[in-house]
């Protein structure tokens, strides 16, 4: 369960990333969000 994690993160830190050099900081602060709570859903649940 921490790989999928991990993966959610790194997915969200180059969303964030590729947002920022876009311009557009909220298309990586949106990702952001919508990961936040499964990964925390399932951080709870080990």
């Amino acid at each position: 369960m921490k790989n999928t994690m991990i993966a959610v993160l790194a997915i969200c830190l180059v969303c964030t990333v590729v947002g920022m050099l876009l311009g557009n900081w909220w298309l990586g602060i949106v990702p952001l969000f919508i990961a936040f709570w499964p990964t925390a859903y399932f951080a709870s649940q080990e």
